[in-house]
């Protein structure tokens, strides 16, 4: 189905956009009906579910690469309740989206472990 790879595209690109299978399935001019049927039958995953993936990665990201408050993500991604986007991240990844960030920042601390310069003992 050739629609359902530009919906899938559109949300990719634009996961702050996709809200909800109704404006996808309007701004696609298909049936919301016929759009969650033929999206669980063709991805083997409901809409849904999709779509809180893509914008479970996009959070990642930008807690990852920029310095966007929780908050300011939480908005980004369409998320008014940024309560319930917190439990809905942490029951995904397991973390909440601060110890997430933290983690990260522990990592860049922490650097990678790497062996240093070889030291030679020859005179």
């Amino acid at each position: 189905m050739t629609s359902l790879r530009r919906v899938c595209s559109h949300i990719l690109s634009n996961p702050e956009a996709a809200d909800s299978l109704k404006s996808i399935a309007e701004r696609f001019s298909v049936n919301s009906t016929y759009l969650s049927n033929q999206f669980k039958q063709k991805t083997g995953i409901g809409f849904n579910d999709y779509l809180t993936r893509v914008k479970i990665a996009r959070a990642k990201y930008h807690l990852e690469y920029t310095d966007c408050n929780i908050g300011d993500v939480c908005d980004i991604l369409g998320f008014a309740d940024h309560d319930y986007f917190n439990r809905l991240f942490k029951k995904h990844t397991g973390n909440t989206l601060i110890s997430y960030r933290n983690s990260l920042w522990e990592q860049k601390a922490n650097g990678p472990l790497t062996p240093g310069p070889a030291i030679s003992f020859t005179r």
